[in-house]
């Protein structure tokens, strides 16, 4: 009765052991759950148990002994059967979980790798429609290759040209910042030299292609000619900006003091925007008006009503620029006040731009000091303090010195 009650006990544990797995794994079946051929064999190898028993009347002691120990080895072996039994059990429900998950990832991975080749597939897969516009585009490649390399070949003295002029531009605009930055330090060789090398390309566009600058037009030109006018005429009035504002720079503090300058600068650049701006506005009009005649002649009146319709807004905002230069030009507006003794001490007596001694100490708003020339060139970049960011001035732009590089071809 005791081993039935321990092998009931061990086969109810074993159950609720492997019902996580049954629930997980409902498609299990018992025969394969159980093993039945590793179990068989584990059962065939456990001794049979001995039913008959010798009794010896004249030595009752040792018999007693005899049958104690042949029950205790009785039932070491039906307990290492049951142990066998349920370990059986276990590994059988081991192996089987574990194969369901192998075959499961197997399927997972298959089918991973047949929508990787599907979306490959697509991805190569092209329309018929799309592999015939690109073999007929392949056609016409070494045809707008070779009308390319024509245009390059004919106008190529005119291209060489455009490069130079925004190449001298560039650099004239670069080197004229850079003077402007210096104060009183400008290299005037190097503003002569520029000065020079503008005015000679000035004279070779005007004298090479007979470019109309401050004449009106009264020939009609093909659009190619037109854009090719405009556009040079817009680098030449960059190029004479440049040559304004040179001899703003040249001039001496005396005459223009340096806190001023950059007042003047952006008057020179909103009148040279203005002007640009302006500039093509006849060539356009009479490339829109007179390119037709008779009858013809009302689509060239609406081509120009549009144009000027699209024209307005540009000017309207070089002129909002222009009225804001002139309007800060009759500015009298001080960066601050001169320090006295006191302050300047307090302050350590070293500018903290050039950490240098002050050189015409000027104390703004914010309470901080530092030379003027050094604080005005903050201030042509900047709207704030250098050290604390307080705003001091409005919005700095075109004071530098600088050119617009922005072309205008309408």
């Amino acid at each position: 009765m005791e081993h039935s009650r321990i092998f009931s006990n061990n086969i109810a544990s074993t159950i609720e052991e492997i019902r996580p797995f049954l629930e997980r794994q409902p498609g299990i079946s018992l025969s394969t759950l159980l093993n039945i051929q590793r179990v068989q064999t584990s059962i065939d190898t456990v001794p049979p148990t001995s039913d008959n028993y010798i009794i010896d009347v004249e030595d009752q002691s040792i018999n007693s002994t005899n049958l104690q120990d042949v029950s205790v080895h009785d039932n070491h072996h039906q307990t290492t059967a049951t142990d066998n039994f349920l370990n059986n059990i276990r590994e059988a429900a081991n192996e089987v979980v574990s194969e369901s998950q192998n075959n499961n990832s197997n399927v997972i991975n298959h089918n991973n790798n047949n929508d990787i080749e599907e979306n490959s597939t697509e991805s190569v897969r092209i329309s018929p429609q799309t592999r015939a516009l690109y073999q007929g585009l392949r056609k016409y490649i070494l045809f707008v290759c070779i009308l390319l390399i024509k245009g390059l070949y004919d106008y190529r003295a005119s291209i060489l040209n455009f490069i130079v002029l925004v190449v001298t531009f560039n650099y004239t605009n670069n080197v004229v910042k850079r003077e402007i930055a210096k104060q009183n330090n400008k290299s005037w060789l190097s503003l002569l030299i520029i000065t020079c090398y503008i005015i000679g390309c000035i004279v070779f566009i005007y004298f090479e292609y007979d470019t109309r600058i401050f004449s009106p037009y009264s020939q009609p030109l093909t659009i190619w000619e037109l854009l090719w006018s405009v556009l040079i005429t817009d680098f030449v009035l960059k190029l004479i900006t440049i040559i304004f504002k040179v001899f703003l720079t040249c001039l001496p503090s005396k005459l223009l003091a340096l806190r001023k300058r950059g007042k003047y600068f952006l008057v020179v650049e909103a009148t040279s925007q203005l002007y640009r701006c302006v500039a093509p506005v006849q060539p356009w009009l009479y490339y829109f008006f007179e390119s037709y005649q008779g009858t013809e002649k009302i689509f060239g009146v609406l081509l120009s009503l549009l144009y000027t319709v699209s024209k307005g807004t540009d000017i309207l905002s070089r002129l909002k620029l222009f009225q804001t230069a002139i309007w800060k030009l009759l500015q009298n507006v001080n960066l601050g006040v001169s320090p006295s003794k006191e302050q300047l001490v307090a302050s350590g007596g070293i500018c903290a731009i050039c950490h240098d001694q002050y050189s015409m100490p000027v104390r703004l708003h914010c309470k901080h000091i530092f030379c003027e020339t050094c604080v005005l060139t903050w201030l042509n970049r900047e709207c704030s303090c250098p050290l604390c960011r307080a705003a001091i001035t409005d919005d700095p732009i075109y004071r530098d010195g600088h050119t617009s590089h922005f072309i205008q071809l309408y």
